[in-house]
């Protein structure tokens, strides 16, 4: 599990061509903080959506999601989210923590009976807390310090990861909105993290979060240490499944054909898409005009508690199939409401002109949004030139 740190550096910037004079395909930048709390220097990396630096056409703030173990899955989950954003995910920005000690930093307590075994790093573990404190004190603060951050926070671990993931709920309940644990310790210290989740207390501290645990296939190797992990995953899934939290909502995937080793990758997939459930809208089979865009992605931004306005990537394509199916006027809303949530945005200005002169034959609105577009794109030549022949009609 645990990579040499120049491999993990190395991950955030792959050659595209192997060739001399090729061009790098950079999925994200490499960083390091040092961290007053641990004592130690701290790598970590970052990916940012397609169009982030394009302040005209994204969103005000992103949803960000801290993935642990990063050097492992910083590419998974960075390329689940580059390609399913905007139109199945909303885009987001991932932040991959790097590992020292994971065996210190990803468990919440000491587990002596490990001590009794060879090559045991029983001596190191118990190092959760002070690594929440870590995560929640430093890396966050820095985090929105210096990218453009919404209020909605995703915690993503794998093994041990998954096994903290799940503690943190249970002790900093307003740190993350959504978490996604992936075949997590959950037997760890005599199955405590299930525990705490079987206290009454926690009912209110999973009000309105969103739980996805995936699992995979564990029909192998000694079948005593199985049925006592199958014991005590059977056992947090019914804890949460009878939940009685408000707002509470819990999934989870049983992977018969994969591995500890090899589920992640699913279920950081199926986990993302059920967490946002109610992002996902058929352009295709639900045929949204602008107002049902508008009103789904309101919901949206209700069950998120930060607003999300309808991408201007994806609305820009309900247009352009209004477009084709000559329904103007609806292909008109369209490109109004992207000029309300993207004012800054020109491309929509050059379209509502063009619209309203020569699909409604209406100079003066159409010169209104050459004007608009001009303001934003003093130079264009083109646009210039539409003005002036409307001019002289």
């Amino acid at each position: 599990m645990k990579l040499l740190l120049p491999i993990f550096i190395s991950l955030v910037s792959i050659n595209a061509l192997a060739q001399e004079g090729g061009t790098d395909i950079v999925i994200g930048k490499s960083h390091v903080i040092h961290s007053k709390i641990l004592n130690e220097k701290r790598h970590y990396a970052v990916y940012l959506p397609d169009g982030y630096s394009n302040k005209s056409s994204h969103p005000k703030s992103y949803p960000v999601m801290y993935v642990l173990d990063g050097e492992s899955h910083f590419h998974s989950v960075s390329g689940i989210v580059d390609a399913r954003s905007p139109f199945y995910l909303p885009q987001m920005i991932v932040v991959a923590i790097g590992n020292t000690d994971r065996w210190r930093d990803l468990t919440p307590t000491s587990n002596d009976s490990l001590l009794e075994k060879p090559n045991s790093r029983a001596n190191t573990t118990g190092g959760g807390e002070e690594f929440l404190d870590f995560i929640e004190k430093e890396l966050i603060p820095h985090i929105d310090k210096t990218y453009l951050t919404a209020p909605f926070r995703l915690f993503v671990g794998h093994s041990l990861g998954g096994l903290l993931a799940l503690y943190s709920a249970c002790s900093r309940p307003g740190l993350f909105n959504a978490f996604i644990a992936i075949d997590p310790t959950v037997g760890w210290d005599d199955n405590m993290v299930i525990k705490k989740f079987e206290e009454e207390a926690m009912q209110a501290k999973l009000a309105n979060k969103s739980f996805f645990l995936g699992l995979s296939n564990r029909n192998n190797g000694n079948s005593s240490k199985r049925l006592t992990t199958d014991r005590a995953v059977d056992r947090i899934v019914t804890t949460l499944q009878t939940s009685g939290a408000s707002g509470f909502r819990f999934n989870y995937e049983k992977y018969e054909t994969e591995t500890h080793g090899s589920v992640p990758l699913f279920a950081e997939l199926d986990g993302l898409h059920f967490i946002f459930e109610k992002y996902r809208i058929n352009i295709e089979s639900d045929s949204p005009d602008a107002a049902k865009l508008k009103t789904h992605f309101e919901r949206f931004s209700e069950d998120v508690h930060f607003s999300f306005p309808p991408p201007e990537v994806v609305v820009n394509v309900v247009a352009y199939n209004f477009m084709v199916r000559k329904e103007y006027d609806k292909a008109l809303e369209c490109y109004l409401l992207n000029i309300e949530n993207y004012p800054k945005s020109s491309s929509a200005y050059l379209t509502v002109g063009d619209i309203y002169r020569d699909k409604k034959g209406d100079r003066k609105k159409a010169l209104e949004y050459y004007e608009r577009y001009l303001k934003i794109n003093p130079g264009a030549t083109m646009v210039k030139n539409r003005i002036r022949s409307l001019d002289q009609q």
